[in-house]
């Protein structure tokens, strides 16, 4: 193992191994979890003095939960966390803490985990895309109710009711529940909002889009209170999206069907009800409209507060993927000066107001990326090729998917769509996450 020593900068450089130590100069570890067809992804920020802070977005799968939650149980102390709280005698460990959790939108592969991540750690903060009325709670869980699956369990869709209806009650009182306030293009003022200390906002807040949240005080060993790193979430007005689907229900049956859709998920869930809305669900999967329905979807920019050069690590393991084209080395490492991420969930990128509105939104950001998430796990219907022309020097673009075949409106379908690998010039560049556990994908970075 090769030692750390110190560059022509003064500063620790990294080891054969990968992995920075504390003490030094602050670091992420980025993880592209191997959940299949889902969303699992982490950050963990090390300080100057081994401060831990952790950074989740999403946490679901197709898979049943018994086959990955051990990702979940593991995936901060598998990224080399040896800063575990003692364990106090005669008693339980406590928890470890995750400061921030972004759920990009409610369907089941993005968040049937999050019962598994309530239990295994203790979530002090999560921000979620606003759900302005009534009508649009009840519409957001329906359309949800038709993505469920046979496997799904009762507690599964209780949990799901009060994740829209009641996050707090879900949650309990020492979680921080953020709103972000979809942006309107048409509308939406050009002017950035002041960006906020996540430590200074109160729980039932809601943030603007594009509105930074800073974290991460006193992580350098200069001192200060100064924040190394922000996270800015981003949606886009549900409007078209709700009128769509009621649009929908409502050619197929009338919506006051379901006056008492709420009380019908302690009584049993699966009724008439379920199936009919299953059935709307295979009616829009047959057409191009899946995409439009994730036009809420919240994405997130991760990246430094400042712009300052980084070192960077790459570990990817990827071995006869056919899908990305061709075997990515086992271990790869370099040297980079970028370190930010660009995570789009479910986004429909057709929508060509949702591209150039992160081009002018995020103009001094974009520069700073050396990862985006291919959004929808690939899906044709949601990608845009003008998603690579957001910063033509990115690193690596990242999707989730799964081996199998993936149940999409009529039939089952192969995800990434071949088209949409096939638009990147290298395969390099696109990582295939899928459920097998040799694709997981680790980047470190070290912020100086």
């Amino acid at each position: 193992m090769m030692e750390m020593e110190e560059n022509k900068q003064g500063h620790s450089s990294v080891g054969m191994n990968g992995l920075f130590t504390a003490g030094m100069t602050p670091f992420l570890t980025r993880t592209i979890h191997p959940v299949g067809h889902g969303a699992f992804y982490t950050e963990k920020l090390t300080g100057f003095n081994g401060n831990i802070i952790r950074v989740v977005y999403d946490c679901g799968s197709k898979q049943a939960i018994k086959q990955w939650q051990n990702i979940i149980d593991s995936a901060f102390t598998a990224q080399g966390d040896t800063m575990a709280k003692p364990k106090a005698k005669g008693k339980r460990p406590p928890k470890e803490e995750i400061e921030i959790l972004f759920v990009s939108h409610l369907d089941e592969d993005h968040i049937s985990g999050i019962s598994r991540l309530k239990k295994k750690y203790d979530v002090k903060c999560v921000v979620l895309p606003l759900l302005k009325d009534k009508t649009t709670k009840k519409l957001e869980f329906l359309l949800a109710l038709g993505k469920t699956t046979s496997k799904t369990k009762e507690s599964d869709i209780r949990a799901l009711h009060s994740l829209i209806y009641n996050p707090q009650e879900y949650w309990g009182k020492d979680t921080k529940i953020l709103y972000v306030e979809p942006y309107d293009p048409e509308t939406g003022d050009i002017n950035p909002a002041s960006p906020k200390n996540l430590a200074e906002l109160k729980t039932g807040e809601t943030i603007k889009s594009f509105q930074a949240l800073n974290i991460g005080v006193n992580f350098s060993d200069k001192g200060g209170d100064k924040c190394c790193w922000k996270y800015i979430p981003f949606n886009f007005d549900e409007k078209n999206r709700t009128k769509l689907f009621k649009k929908l229900v409502d050619e197929c049956l009338v919506l006051k069907q379901f006056p008492d859709i709420a009380s019908a998920v302690f009584r049993g869930c699966r009724s008439k009800e379920i199936s009919a809305l299953k059935c709307i669900y295979r009616q829009i999967g047959e057409t191009k409209e899946p995409s439009r329905l994730n036009s809420n979807s919240l994405m997130v920019y991760s990246g430094p507060v400042e712009s300052f050069a980084q070192d960077s690590l790459t570990v990817c393991r990827e071995e006869d993927d056919k899908v990305a084209g061709e075997k990515l080395d086992s271990v790869k490492w370099g040297q980079g000066k970028n370190a930010a991420c660009l995570y789009l969930g479910d986004a429909d990128l057709v929508n060509t107001d949702v591209l150039s509105t992160i081009r002018i939104r995020l103009q001094a950001e974009l520069p700073q990326l050396d990862m985006i998430q291919v959004p929808h796990h690939g899906s044709v219907n949601s990608y845009n090729h003008e998603l690579q022309e957001l910063n033509p020097d990115v690193e690596y673009y990242f999707l989730s998917h799964s081996k199998e075949l993936v149940s999409c409106g009529k039939g089952k379908h192969p995800f990434p769509d071949s088209q949409v690998t096939a638009d990147f010039k290298s395969p390099k560049r696109l990582l295939c996450i899928s459920e097998e556990l040799n694709t997981k994908c680790k980047m470190e970075y070290r912020i100086m």
